[in-house]
């Protein structure tokens, strides 16, 4: 998609950080995952104690667990997004730079020109928005709101600045 202004844009750089910064984007990542494979033990658990008989369960223990590690692993992978710490416009230089962490707590930086950059709100999921970025190359860079530290606010802070560059795809 071209850019909607052209090079009409403001001289400055902005910055959009995650509010909640108490814990960095991995640590909440996976204190979410703790939480989900508490609430799942804890409901197979509940099912298990209600329809069968006590000896049963302990019969089937590992079983519960087993089946609330891979639910975990299931919903904490599948369309987490991109564990993005900040993303900073700059608009002098025409491009947008996203900090980013893997799984291992590894540091990413990633650089997106203006030239053939996308973006778009995918309505849904686990997160009411999830916003998309798309390098030219295809490739995509995901924020998420709330479930990774996102609030509405930093998350519309974030639209604002993008709409300043092209406009949302629909």
């Amino acid at each position: 998609m071209e850019n909607s202004q052209s090079g009409t844009y403001p001289q400055y750089v902005r910055t959009i950080r995650r509010s909640k910064r108490k814990y960095s984007v991995v640590v909440h990542f996976y204190l979410r995952m703790a939480w989900l494979f508490i609430a799942l033990f804890l409901m197979e658990a509940a099912i298990f104690l209600f329809t069968e008989t006590y000896q049963f369960f302990l019969d089937h223990l590992l079983t519960v667990f087993l089946f609330a590690f891979c639910g975990t692993l299931l919903f904490a992978f599948v369309g987490k997004g991109s564990l993005v710490e900040t993303v900073c416009v700059d608009y002098k230089k025409q491009e947008i730079r996203v900090l980013r962490y893997d799984l291992l707590k590894r540091q990413y930086k990633i650089v997106i020109p203006f030239e053939g950059f996308s973006w778009d709100v995918k309505r849904g999921g686990r997160a009411p928005d999830r916003l998309r970025m798309f390098q030219s190359d295809g490739r995509r860079v995901v924020v998420c709101e709330g479930v990774l530290g996102w609030t509405f606010e930093d998350f519309q802070r974030l639209r604002s600045a993008l709409s300043k560059v092209v406009a949302q795809d629909d």
